[in-house]
């Protein structure tokens, strides 16, 4: 089972248009695995891990034009829409900090860049988490 991390704050080095947000998908069997990644790393010295290809994400961005016919969520009275991104992304991977905090990251498939976004400490999401089981 996942949960649904809503992201607000996405960054990247390209000069198109990034998403205004996105909702990424964490499963707790790839959180207790981070916690212990990140222990593993506070006591070997380490200072980051990267799980490949491990979330899954959806854009989103916000809807200025108001279109009745595309599909839109509401979040915190705000109106989105699915985002595309004029480049191709691959991942996304999980960047894991020797503390704890969870990172998203996007590299472009083309030109070297990324986006990234946090996705908040381990500890914080295993506790919103604590209803799923281990295993998806």
């Amino acid at each position: 089972m996942s949960i649904e991390v809503t992201v607000f704050d996405l960054h990247s080095n390209q000069a198109d248009p990034d998403p205004d947000m996105a909702k990424i998908k964490v499963s707790r069997q790839l959180l207790v695995l981070a916690k212990r990644a990140a222990a593993f790393m506070r006591t070997e010295g380490f200072h980051t891990m990267t799980r490949w290809w491990s979330l899954e994400y959806k854009f989103y961005a916000l809807d200025e034009k108001e279109d009745a016919t595309q599909e839109t969520i509401i979040v915190d009275g705000k109106r989105y829409v699915p985002f595309e991104p004029e480049y191709q992304l691959d991942g996304p991977h999980l960047k894991i900090d020797f503390d704890g905090e969870l990172h998203a990251i996007f590299p472009f498939r083309y030109g070297g860049g990324e986006m990234s976004c946090s996705l908040g400490d381990v500890d914080s999401l295993l506790a919103t988490s604590k209803d799923l089981p281990d295993t998806d």
